[in-house]
């Protein structure tokens, strides 16, 4: 029999009022649990089970919501609190704190990065701030035992964030110890058919909802001085662009509002280059492994867990953040040479099948669900 695990994970809205709220990465990371389950597993995902009547909200769930909407709790995920009336093997919550009454059942909890990053690198708030926020989040989610990545593991049965760069962050930040590392794996895209031709243009893509944080801005003035000198180049930006930024009918650049998942695996399939650089910050890069994992050369910056995905002048190239100048010296060598672009690209599919593989998360995944049961 498969065992049965209650999935907490989030997803786009089906209708954003702002592209930048699509939780991006996460989303991709919940569909890719919800389509390709570790065998011996089946996920039933919480909306579902609300549906169903298999669990429901506890009313300390809207305490909670309540304490986020007037400010007492920081911004982030949403406390989830679920009364349980069906027999659940496990329940494994990614990036949301979770509690769970009713039925005692293990709980596994995951995050991508930390929830302080967000607010201390996005939202720039105050340290003195962000520091109250927390004493109040560690009273209130410790006496209620609340599980929660950061503040209260108590009650989890297992706990894996998803790069070494994240789990330095759980030590230094909140002193958290023996933190597993599991990359998120992706299912691996065919390869082109045979007698597949690529047309002589070299296709630049930038994809990112987070237009300015991403790098959006520094690739854009780079790729228009660089498309004076070199003609057969290509910008395709998929995301929202600010409202100064404006794009020629003439110029060489497409441009998308949104794009959904499975349309973008067209572009990854039809451009050579992914441009992914984050002048601050990035929470893990889900668009990096995509691209890897279609032989697309990939450029991204020294922040965070980049250079944990991408090694440099190997499986593809990093540049210094916020340097137009590096930046444009890189693209540089990749529009002068095919060569270096199909050699970076195919190390980097070398390096998604070793390291961000589907079948190499499963197995990882499922150990650290059954460890837990047992």
């Amino acid at each position: 029999m498969k065992l049965q695990v209650l999935l907490i994970s989030p997803t786009d809205p089906n209708h954003p009022v702002e592209y930048k709220y699509l939780t991006g990465g996460e989303n991709t990371y919940t569909q890719t649990l919800l389509h390709f389950p570790p065998d011996g597993i089946e996920f039933t995902y919480f909306t579902q089970a609300l549906k169903l009547g298999w669990i429901s909200y506890h009313p300390l769930y809207h305490f909670l919501l309540f304490l986020q909407k007037i400010k007492l709790l920081p911004p982030g995920p949403r406390t989830y609190v679920f009364k349980v009336r069906k027999h659940f093997d496990l329940v494994y919550a990614h990036a949301h704190p979770i509690k769970i009454v009713g039925e005692k059942v293990p709980v596994v909890v995951s995050d991508s990065s930390s929830n302080i990053i967000f607010l201390t690198e996005y939202l720039k708030l105050s340290s003195l701030v962000i520091k109250l926020w927390y004493i109040c989040k560690r009273f209130v989610f410790g006496g209620f035992g609340i599980i929660d990545c950061e503040v209260n593991l108590r009650g989890a049965q297992g706990f894996f964030v998803f790069s070494k760069w994240a789990r330095h962050i759980k030590k230094e930040k909140f002193d958290l110890s023996n933190v597993e590392v599991i990359y998120p794996g992706l299912a691996q895209p065919r390869k082109k058919p045979a007698g597949h031709k690529r047309k002589i243009d070299i296709k630049f893509l930038f994809v990112g909802v987070w237009f300015e944080r991403k790098g959006g801005r520094i690739l854009l003035k780079v790729f228009r001085n660089l498309s004076k000198t070199y003609t057969n180049i290509s910008l395709t930006i998929l995301g929202e662009l600010p409202p100064d930024i404006k794009i020629g009918k003439t110029e060489p650049i497409t441009h998308k509002d949104f794009v959904s998942h499975s349309k973008l695996q067209y572009y990854f399939a039809t451009h050579d280059v992914l441009v992914h650089v984050p002048i601050e910050v990035e929470g893990y890069g889900m668009t990096v492994v995509e691209a890897m994992a279609n032989s697309m050369c990939v450029v991204v910056s020294d922040v965070c867990a980049l250079p944990e995905l991408v090694e440099d002048g190997d499986s593809g190239l990093v540049v210094k953040a916020n340097s137009e100048v590096d930046l444009e010296k890189k693209l540089m060598r990749l529009i002068k040479s095919s060569q270096l672009r199909l050699n970076l690209g195919r190390t980097a599919r070398r390096r998604f099948q070793a390291k961000f593989a589907l079948r190499v998360f499963q197995q990882e995944l499922r150990s650290i669900f059954v460890k837990a049961i047992k």
